[in-house]
This record gives structure tokens, C-alpha cells and sequence, in this order.
């Protein structure tokens, strides 16, 4: 007779005095053991392992006492050729589909029914079979809406259950550990069937970081999501757009030779001015370019070449000025690329504060991108500066060119904008200059500029601003007359 057979007629006898004994080390009573047709050998407990089959595949025998354990032979209706897979302990087609929970065990899979719940399974053969288990029986486990884990409370318990949740859907995955080691500790301890309801109303819960409920994120931090932005000193501009805020990429467009860049050094000094840092950076113009601009500005008069004569007091008020001024300025802008742009910013965020920085323009920058062909690059670009934007918490004001003139006035269509589609999509502005004198060459318009905020994303407000520009000052104004 072989091991299986005698198992076999074992389990057909029950339990006997022994058996009685042998369960009660472990706190399970006859009638639980019985539900799950063990029976044993001596001081062997015999679990019968088998799923929809006549006769149990195989017996696994535990001694509670010394914790030994072994298989015993395969049933004779198994052929020997076929690849075995060993199911679950307590393995059946329950009913109710609500939930399943698998223990690491058989004991705490009978610890489980002790307290009286249902629906209880466990592994057949320790951790190390988790992989193998769960891929075979996939489809029975996922019959159920929730799948409870309950694994010893131990290194190796703890690395079986990410095993598990490599392998089965995330969002079905509950996992309950007791204070103790295991279920069958805690049933020895007394543990209470309200205890039990605890653990699975709190079990740990696979969570994308993703997904949170509203209740999670601060109405303060709501409120505050859209900064007021830092104002450039301009009314009607700082209404419309809102003013230059924190986390933001605007894009300034234009024609060649409308002013784009001195509009955004004119921004860019009014925000000085008011003491908040900033940083220039251009591939087009020299840093001794940048700063003439910037320091007529300062004095209200153009700096037009070495010859330009600046009183006494005009330089001396400079000198003064440009110690105290938080303004930087990148010397290397001629080798500038995404990755020192990103170093650079890390910096000035982290030694000096950084609130606005100015970068002329995406065109060079793209060339340093990733992608196959010019379209990705652009694209790449947009998408890390406007991420340093964001992630820096800082103001990124951002020159960029048409790839095309459609007439000779410089009105600025989004689809002439190089890398339009981009452009749309990263910049949270876009901001339009055109001159207005290449429109109509009547005395009234020499020197107005029309700024067009074609883009808005976290204000919602577009309209126009009319500015005159003071070409012996280098400086912009707002014209009296304007409207929205």
C-alpha cells in the first residue's frame, strides 16, 4: 500500500484521540479541521490538497508539535507524465465571489475558520511558491472582487506578498498582517473576531500615487495653486495676464526686430526693481548687449554705443544701482544647452532665490534636445523648461521666433510661431508683440507696440495692451488710451 493509499483510508476514519490532541496545540477544534476533511496519522496532521477532483491529489502531513512536514505520493488518477500544480489548501469554488482570503499556512488558514470566516485559503508550500501558485490559478484567485493577503509578519512573509502584487491587479490586493508573526499566534493569544474586522477594515491597500481623494489636498494649498504673480508695473498688462506667476513658461513671440526681447527686459527690470532675483540668458545677444539695454532702461536713456554720453550722475547712479540690483546673467549663453540651463536654475533657485529668469531663445536650446528630427527636439525643449518652471517654482519668460511672415505688418498667427504645436501645449502664456508702425506709417503709430496675451492658461484673460516705445529712453509705457 502506498503512503497515499493509507492516507486515503486515514481520512476517510476522521479524527481520532491523537489528532484531537495534535489540533489542540494550535487552538483548532475537531469540527473546524473536519470542515476541511483533515484527518491524521498519530500525531500527523493530514491536509488533503485537491481541486475539483474526486479524491484529494495529494496529503501534505505536519506534525504542530516539532513543525516537520512532508507530501505524501500523488493520486493514482493523476497521470505520472503530467506536469503537476499543486492548488490552494481549502481550495473550492466557493459562492460568494465578494472575497477570498489566502493565508501563508494551513494553520492560519484554520485559525481563520476558528473565528468563523469564510472563504479562507493558503499556500501550499511556503513562500518560496508564490510565483508559480498565483500565475496557474490566476483566473480563480481574480473570480474575486477583493483578494486578502495575510502572510507571516516577517521578511520573507513581506517579500511573497510584493510577489503577489507583481501578479495579481493591484486594486484587488488587501493586505492584512497580525501583531503576531501569523493568525494561528494570534488565535493562541486570543484574538477577538473584532480585532479581526480591524485588521481587514485597515488593511494596507495598493494605492497609485496618482489617485488621492479631494479631501487630501488643503483648501488652503487650492487657494493658493494660482499665485498672485509679481507685478511688472504696467496696469492694464498685470490685469490681463495676472502678472508674472510662480511655476509659469511664457512664451514671447514675434517678428523679427519688433522688440521681443527688450519687452522682456523691460519685464524683467521692473521686476528687479522691486528687489525680487532674476537671471538673463541669450545666445543671441552679448551679456554686454543684455546689460546696455538693461541699464538704459535703468536711467531712462539709451546706451546706443561707446559713444553715448551718460552724465556724471547718470553713471554714478548706475554704480550704485547695479552693487544693489539681484539681477544675473549667464556670460557662457553661447554654449548654453538644456542640461547647463537646468544646473544653472538648480543654483540660482537654491543660493539666490530666483524669481524670473529670461531665455533668448528655444531655437538654439532645441539643437540640445532629445528626438529624431527638429519637431521632437522643439518639443522635448518646451517640455523642460516649462518643467523646470514648474518643479523650480519660478518664472520662465522664454523668446521665440516665426518660422514664417504671412504679411509684412507682423501680426503674429499662432501657426507662424516655430514649433507652434508645442508651444500651445507647454506654455502657460503667450505673449504677441507687434510694431505697429509696419502697419500704418502715420505719425500717431511711430513707436506703439501692440502686446497681444494670445494664451492664458491658469488666468483665463486675453486681450490687447498698447505700449509706446521711447527709443532715446529704451523704455515701454503703457499707452493712456487702451483697451482690452
Amino acid at each position: 500500500m502506498t503512503q497515499y493509499e493509507e492516507y486515503l483510508q486515514m481520512k476517510n476514519r476522521g479524527i481520532d484521540a491523537d489528532g484531537e490532541t495534535a489540533l489542540a496545540t494550535r487552538n483548532i477544534s475537531v469540527a473546524t479541521a473536519r470542515k476541511c476533511g483533515i484527518s491524521n496519522d498519530g500525531p500527523l496532521i493530514l491536509f488533503p490538497l485537491g481541486y475539483q477532483t474526486p479524491l484529494p491529489d495529494r496529503f501534505k502531513a505536519i506534525n504542530p508539535s516539532t513543525k516537520g512536514q512532508f507530501f505524501s505520493d500523488k493520486s493514482p488518477l493523476l497521470a505520472d507524465d503530467e506536469e503537476y500544480h499543486a492548488p490552494f489548501f481549502n481550495q473550492q469554488d466557493f459562492m460568494d465571489k465578494e472575497s477570498i482570503t489566502i493565508t501563508e499556512g494551513e494553520w492560519d488558514c484554520l485559525s481563520w475558520m476558528e473565528l468563523g470566516y469564510s472563504n479562507i485559503v493558503s499556500i501550499p508550500n511556503g513562500a518560496n511558491c508564490v510565483k508559480g501558485l498565483f500565475n496557474h490559478w490566476y483566473k480563480w484567485v481574480t473570480s474575486f472582487k477583493k483578494v486578502y493577503i495575510n502572510f507571516d509578519n516577517d521578511t520573507a512573509g513581506r517579500k511573497a506578498v510584493e510577489e503577489v502584487k507583481a501578479i495579481l491587479p493591484k486594486e484587488r490586493v488587501f493586505v492584512v498582517y497580525t501583531p503576531e508573526k501569523d493568525m494561528n499566534d494570534a488565535l493562541k493569544r486570543g484574538i477577538t473576531c473584532e480585532e479581526v474586522d480591524g485588521l481587514l477594515s485597515n488593511a494596507q491597500r495598493y494605492h497609485p500615487s496618482g489617485v488621492v481623494h479631494i479631501s487630501e489636498i488643503s483648501l488652503d494649498d487650492v487657494l493658493k495653486a494660482t499665485p498672485k504673480g509679481l507685478r511688472t508695473h504696467y496696469p492694464l498688462f498685470d490685469k490681463i495676464l495676472g502678472g508674472l506667476r510662480s511655476g509659469e513658461l511664457t512664451c514671447i513671440v514675434g517678428d523679427t526686430g519688433v522688440g521681443k526681447t527688450s519687452f522682456g527686459l523691460q519685464l524683467v527690470h521692473k521686476v528687479v526693481n522691486d528687489k525680487h532675483t532674476c537671471w538673463l540668458s541669450s545666445q543671441e545677444m552679448s551679456k554686454e548687449k543684455l546689460l546696455k539695454k538693461v541699464y538704459g532702461m535703468q536711467i531712462a536713456h539709451t546706451i546706443f554705443d561707446e559713444e553715448t554720453i551718460l552724465s556724471e550722475g547718470e553713471k554714478a547712479h548706475l554704480r550704485t544701482w547695479i552693487k544693489k540690483a539681484p539681477l544675473y546673467v549667464d556670460p557662457d549663453a553661447p554654449a548654453m544647452s538644456l542640461v547647463s540651463v537646468a544646473e544653472n536654475l538648480s543654483y540660482l533657485k537654491n543660493v539666490y532665490g530666483v524669481k524670473v529668469v529670461l531665455i533668448e531663445d528655444i531655437g538654439y536650446l532645441q539643437s540640445t534636445a532629445k528626438g529624431s528630427n527638429a519637431a521632437e527636439k522643439f518639443e522635448d525643449a518646451m517640455k523642460q523648461l516649462h518643467a523646470y518652471a514648474v518643479n523650480l517654482n519660478i518664472h520662465i519668460l522664454l523668446v521665440c521666433h516665426l518660422k514664417q511672415t504671412e504679411n509684412d505688418k507682423g501680426e503674429v498667427f499662432m501657426s507662424q510661431i516655430k514649433g507652434s504645436s508645442a508651444i500651445k501645449q507647454y506654455a502657460d502664456n503667450i505673449v504677441a508683440v507687434q510694431r505697429m508702425d509696419r502697419v500704418d506709417k502715420s505719425e500717431k503709430w511711430m513707436g506703439i507696440v501692440k502686446v497681444t496675451i494670445l494664451k492664458n492658461r491658469n488666468f483665463g484673460e486675453e486681450g490687447t495692451v498698447l505700449f509706446k516705445y521711447f527709443k532715446e529712453k529704451g523704455v515701454y509705457e503703457e499707452c493712456l488710451k487702451n483697451s482690452n
